[in-house]
């Protein structure tokens, strides 16, 4: 008999019934030879049938001592033949569970065990997986017991090839019995996705579990069973901690034992969907973003037909999107704006590149614009043109601005130039006449015969001895009801009364005395100056023996300082005009570049809109492309620096805005006439002011720190003569650093610093120059000197500012200098009004 084509349990069967053969044989004494004869062929089918068995078989007394054993036994454990049957059946199972097998083998045996799962141990020590039978018989007339096991090796190599493909897939994977659907197994990924452990998970539904809901498993589990497998459908997979997955669901039926499992694999779509939302919302957002740009965009394709266009392109055609896409410039405007419409934008497409023109529009409402258009190709995947992008600005207002700007330039650079040169011929004249009358003052104080001073003549007690014509205009009081009377006793108008205390001080001096702005109202309610010289008048033994007072009008000569001052205030700015020009015009250029960036923005955008707006004819298949092909677009128009950055563009406009109106505010406090008198004012204003409007003399060779005590309160003082004070210190200290700097890329350093001194403000003025020289030190102040080149100076700055600080306002200004190192500015001002 041919045992190899026989399967194991067919073989098994025949050794059984060949058994019960030779049993019923040796029951009969007659038939002894049959017996023989069958014990021949039965050891014969034996030893074939062991020998051809690839499992590892046994034949143990009941001890365990293995009587007989095949090839495949020898061959699996690395024993030889009869080394095995030296062995008890115990020594080829691992040492430390040969009492756990010898347990199951009495189990088997009694018939409360099937198999025993323990593996064989090879003579290396190695580990035969195996699962063995074992049967009670007989053996050429002994009771043995019989056995098998079979080699699991393959089986256990097949079984971890597919828990390693299960287990760790990258898809998530669930195994679970058909119909009830209860899980059986879950992978690796199926864990991490939706965050229940195995434990959780194993003998229990998706639904109970709360995955998806029972209709969906219902209809999944009825259509496997019917097909064999489970169609791929789309479901919304709710993970252990609330989040929601997006997931392509697929299943097969696979049987083992008679039983139905489904092996079901998901692919996780979340971040494609993700994407596609993404999409969806930046769509939205530049959809708003150009809505919100005030220009025209509109988007054609290459038959002229409208596409799209923003909320601007809805009001300029008077027509709701809906309305007007679908539709062409034939459709929308006039025959002759339509065939120019249309001429453009052939000429663009015939170009193949950016083309802009400017073309006059009338408006539904009626009201005709100057429109800038700029016309763009819009290309395709493959760079071919399928349309085209326009953005129209409306520039009528911004023509006509650069047309009155500019001539308004040109007038303004006219007048300047005139008005400084007439400023600078009236200054001069000015000095002259005020030099003259000056000379003409001296003479009168020395011959005391000037018709228009007061000259009074006081004895050594203060009576009046003398009282002139011009006294008697001045007081309105007659000489004859005046002299012989006491000066002190006298109603004597406005702050004459101040007479008393000097001549007090010329009597203990014996020197003459002098009194500024001596002031008082005329009958005609002028305000009238005087300045009083108290002249004592020696005896021979050096005692004063009487008075000579002598009070000149300089009322006119006041008024002609104003005017000084204020023509040398209008001078600096005349000269300031240019720098102050260019102080505006540099806001105005990054104004401009701003808008060409918005401009260029709003070209990336544009292409951007027209690639989303094609995404709903994208299919399923290509939506990955589509969207790399978006985000590619977005990088390089680079949509989130666009986005972060055109609110800051927008933003540097109106800074530069700021500027320019924060220089004119600068130049109106700046030019405030001197004739606004004297109020409380806050210094560091002035000073802010008075930087900007001169920024143009020191920005090039200085840098300038300000450093204002907060603690300092309001100065009463005149504005309009402390701006004239600063400029003319500032200009100084530029000046000085400029000689000291020139020739070199070096820059010095302008330092402007308030703080309260008791009852007085101080402003200090320092800069590292190159200090001023002692042998001019004392001339600083004098009316006319200068160290400038002619051209650069007229030498009255300091000496106005000192007049203006020490005369008029009861201050102080006084320097300290250190040749190499700068010179510093002191200036003392009043906190509160003085007598």
């Amino acid at each position: 008999m041919n045992y190899s084509n026989m399967n194991r349990e067919d073989l098994l069967a025949d050794l059984r019934k060949a058994q019960e053969r030779i049993a019923d044989l040796e029951r009969g004494e007659d038939a002894c030879r049959a017996v023989e004869e069958a014990l021949q062929e039965s050891e014969h089918n034996f030893r074939y049938f062991f020998e051809s068995m690839t499992d590892p078989l046994w034949v143990c007394t009941h001890d365990g001592a293995i009587h007989f054993t095949n090839t495949a036994a020898a061959t699996t454990l690395g024993y030889g033949i009869e080394e095995l049957r030296s062995m008890n059946v115990l020594d080829v199972h691992p040492s430390d569970r040969r009492q756990e097998v010898e347990t199951i083998f009495r189990d088997m045996l009694q018939g409360f065990r099937k198999t025993c799962p323990l593996p064989l141990a090879r003579k290396d020590g190695s580990l035969v997986p195996v699962e063995t039978r074992i049967w009670q018989g007989t053996w050429n007339g002994l009771n043995c017991i019989f056995g098998i096991s079979k080699n699991l090796s393959a089986e256990q190599e097949s079984l971890q090839r597919f828990e390693s493909l299960f287990r760790f897939n990258p898809n998530p994977m669930a195994l679970s019995s058909l119909p009830d659907r209860r899980f059986v197994d879950v992978n690796n990924s199926w864990v991490t996705t939706l965050g229940f452990t195995r434990e959780e998970a194993l003998g229990r539904t998706a639904v109970e579990l709360g995955i998806i809901n029972a209709n969906i498993l219902n209809v999944s589990s009825q259509q496997a069973l019917q097909d064999g497998k489970s169609a791929s459908q789309e479901l919304l997979i709710t993970c252990k901690d609330g989040s929601i997955r997006s997931g392509i669901i697929s299943g097969e039926v696979i049987q083992n034992q008679g039983k139905h499992y489904l092996l079901s694999v998901m692919v996780d779509i979340t971040e494609r969907k993700e994407a596609e939302e993404k999409l969806q919302r930046q769509s939205a957002l530049i959809i708003s973003l150009l809505d919100s740009i005030p220009d025209i965009i509109f988007f054609k394709d290459i038959n002229g037909t409208y596409l799209g266009g923003n909320s601007r392109f809805e009001e300029f055609v008077g027509l709701p999107k809906d309305d007007f896409i679908g539709r062409t410039d034939h459709d929308l405007f006039p025959e002759e704006v339509a065939a120019e419409f249309r001429w453009h934008d052939a000429a663009m497409l015939a170009q193949g590149s950016q083309r802009s023109s400017e073309e006059w529009i009338t408006y539904p409402d009626g009201t005709r614009k100057l429109i800038d258009t700029v016309k763009s190709p819009c290309l395709g995947p493959n760079g071919e043109i399928i349309g085209l992008i326009g953005v129209s600005r409306d520039i009528t207002s911004r023509k006509r601005a650069e047309q009155a700007l500019q001539l308004a330039y040109s007038n303004i650079e006219h007048m300047v130039a005139e008005r400084t040169e007439e400023l600078a011929d009236a200054n001069a004249h000015l000095l002259v006449e005020v030099a003259e009358r000056k000379q003409a003052h001296r003479e009168i104080d020395q011959i005391l015969s000037s018709i228009t001073a007061v000259l009074v003549g006081l004895d050594s007690n203060g009576t009046v001895t003398r009282w002139n014509q011009a006294a008697q205009e001045t007081f309105n009081l007659s000489a004859e009801t005046v002299v012989g009377k006491r000066l002190d006793h006298l109603q004597l108008p406005g702050s004459w009364g101040r007479l008393a205390e000097s001549i007090e001080a010329a009597r203990n001096s014996g020197k003459a005395t002098r009194i500024n702005n001596i002031c008082h109202i005329s009958p005609g309610g002028k305000q009238i100056f005087h300045v009083v010289t108290i002249t004592p008048l020696l005896a021979e033994h050096g005692t004063p023996d009487g008075f000579l007072i002598l009070g000149e009008d300089v009322s006119e000569m006041k008024f002609l300082e104003a005017q000084l001052a204020q023509t040398a205030k209008l001078e600096a700015v005349g000269q300031l005009a240019a720098g102050i020009a260019h102080e505006i015009n540099t806001p105005v250029q990054y104004i401009g570049d701003s808008m060409t960036f918005l401009k260029e923005a709003c070209d990336g955008l544009n292409r951007l809109a027209r690639m989303t707006g094609q995404f709903p004819s994208v299919d399923a298949s290509g939506s990955s492309d589509f969207v790399m092909a978006i985000e590619t677009l977005s990088a390089e128009i680079d949509l989130e620096f666009v986005i972060e950055e055109v609110p800051k563009t927008i933003d540097r406009i109106f800074h530069g805005i700021d500027r320019i109106s924060s220089i004119v505010q600068a130049m109106k406090r700046f030019s405030l006439p001197v004739t606004e008198g004297m109020r409380q004012t806050d210094i560091w204003e002035h000073i802010e002011s008075t930087l900007v409007v001169s920024r143009n003399e020191w920005r090039y060779v200085a840098d300038v720190i300000t450093e204002f005590d907060p603690e300092l309160e309001a100065i009463h003082c005149n504005p309009a003569e402390i701006n004239q004070v600063l400029l003319n210190l500032i200009i100084n200290a530029a000046n000085a650093i400029g000689d000291g700097v020139h020739g070199t890329s070096k820059k010095g350093l302008i330092t402007i610093t308030t703080r309260k001194d008791g009852d007085y403000a101080v402003i200090l003025v320092q800069d590292n120059g190159p200090g001023i020289p002692e042998d001019i030190r004392d001339k600083v102040f004098n009316l006319f000197f200068t160290t400038k080149d002619v051209g650069r100076g007229t030498g009255q700055g300091l000496a106005i500012s000192h007049d203006i600080v020490v005369n008029k306002h009861g201050g102080l200004l006084d320097f300290e200098t250190e040749p190499g190192k700068g010179t510093t500015f002191r200036v003392r001002l009043p906190l509160k009004p003085i007598d």
